[in-house]
């Protein structure tokens, strides 16, 4: 995301500083030497509050900016060289920019792309302006623009496209072989892979690796003085940590550091100067792991035996054609008949989208429970992306619920539903029956 300006000076210091995933380093942070790297920070989606961490200090800035449930990113929004927040609203596909790192409305608003897209902000012709950009799951498609809108209107159809990926797979952005444009990478969430092209056309990924573990968060930047290129970094909300990597490669993580919980996001660019001066994100709070009750449709239906025989104290209340809908009366019901759970575990949404008055009324009911687990959907339905999209925004609005994404990690494996013709989603053969049993498990003890 190198602009004009900044070639000039990286060129006058001798040194090729390039932004990172969605960035453009110019207005340096002085570190050793006099170069800048860029910078991380977290996000609550929750709350909407933005956690940047100062590469030099380490000091914490923190604001309010978004609502609960808005796709957090970062970019160049006025091509001054500093990067400053962006949301994306995936339920109607507005985007909302700042260009100061402080509390505050949006400078800009307007939309791109369709309900459940993924942004991508970036400097993807290499003139030192980022844009907003859409990466469409269902369809694993890029949609490029140039150019920024304003006054809530619209952009109009993409300059260009292209397919890049496999389905389920988490889009980031960086300037991977450091010649000034950014381009598209894909993480898959559920082994670490990571992959990237280093040009906005179609075909297989010019690099890959395995960085990370399952359940990681990727993002991109310069991490260190003399870069000259992004590379990658992940998140692990598990541990609230964070590994970054000096090279594109599979081994250990050059850094690490504390920051943020499993309720955040990372988010990460080149920040200038910060003020500091405010508390960091808190940390993951003890963790409650049992009993626990899990409620389902006819997906966790197929499993119920497995899923009961693997998580230490567990039920599962299972039915076919469940929805949301039914939730707080099933729930009311074993709380009539059993102590309080520490963990209640739902996995619903195969038959449609929650709404929200459904997510109140169920959370109404769990109010003494200290977690709660919303499940998200696979499944071979026109609604799929809407119903995640859904869990998503819902959750979102409550502390307390923790998104487990099922989606991203059975994904990549078809074979597991290859029996089920009419939705491909259910749980008919004992292999994909363990997996979705260990997949709970590890997300009831995943801090």
């Amino acid at each position: 995301m190198l602009n004009r300006v900044s070639r000039l000076v990286s060129r006058s210091a001798a040194v090729a500083v390039f932004g990172a995933l969605w960035f453009v380093v110019v207005g340096v942070v002085p570190v050793s030497g006099g170069v800048s790297v860029d910078g991380f920070g977290v996000v609550d989606t929750s709350s909407g509050v933005w956690y940047l961490r100062d590469p030099g200090s380490g000091a914490t800035t923190s604001f309010y900016f978004g609502d609960p449930g808005d796709y957090p990113m970062m970019g160049d929004w006025d091509c001054d060289g500093v990067d400053t927040p962006g949301l994306y609203r995936q339920s109607d596909g507005f985007v909302y920019l700042r260009n100061s790192n402080t509390q505050g409305e949006a400078h800009s608003e307007f939309f791109f792309g369709n309900p459940g897209d993924v942004p991508l902000a970036g400097d993807f012709n290499g003139d030192g302006c980022d844009t907003v950009s859409v990466f469409r799951p269902s369809e694993s498609r890029v949609f490029v623009i140039n150019v920024l809108g304003a006054e809530d209107g619209g952009l109009g159809a993409a300059e260009f496209e292209y397919v890049f990926g496999n389905p389920g797979d988490a889009p980031f952005v960086g300037d991977f072989d450091g010649d000034g444009t950014d381009t598209v990478g894909l993480h898959r969430v559920s082994t670490g892979l990571v992959y990237f092209r280093n040009s906005h056309t179609q075909g297989g990924a010019d690099a890959q690796f395995v960085f990370g573990d399952p359940g990681d968060l990727i993002m991109a930047g310069a991490w260190t003085a003399g870069h000259t290129l992004d590379t990658v970094g992940i998140f692990r909300p598990s541990e609230g940590a964070v590994y970054l990597n000096y090279v594109n490669a599979a081994g250990a993580a050059d850094e690490e550091h504390a920051y943020g919980n499993k309720r955040m996001v990372p988010i990460s660019g080149h920040f200038a100067t910060l003020p500091g001066g405010d508390e960091p994100p808190p940390g993951n709070p003890t963790l409650v792991t049992a009993p626990v009750f899990a409620i389902g449709d006819s997906v966790m239906l197929g499993a119920k035996g497995t899923v009961e025989a693997t998580i230490p104290d567990s039920s599962v209340d299972a039915k076919v054609s469940r929805g949301y809908r039914d939730a707080d009366s099933v729930l009311a019901s074993y709380l009539s008949r059993n102590s309080t759970p520490g963990v209640l575990i739902v996995h619903l949404g195969t038959n449609g989208p929650p709404a929200a008055s459904h997510v109140d009324d169920l959370m109404a009911v769990a109010k003494n429970i200290p977690r709660v687990l919303f499940v998200t959907v696979k499944l071979d339905k026109s609604w799929e992306s809407a119903s995640n999209a859904a869990l998503k925004q819902n959750a979102a609005r409550y502390e307390k619920i923790e998104l487990v994404d099922w989606f991203a990690f059975a994904n990549p494996h078809p074979s597991w539903f290859a029996a089920d013709v009419n939705c491909g989603c259910h749980l008919w053969n004992s292999t994909v029956q363990n997996a979705y049993a260990g997949f709970l498990n590890s997300a009831v003890f995943s801090e």
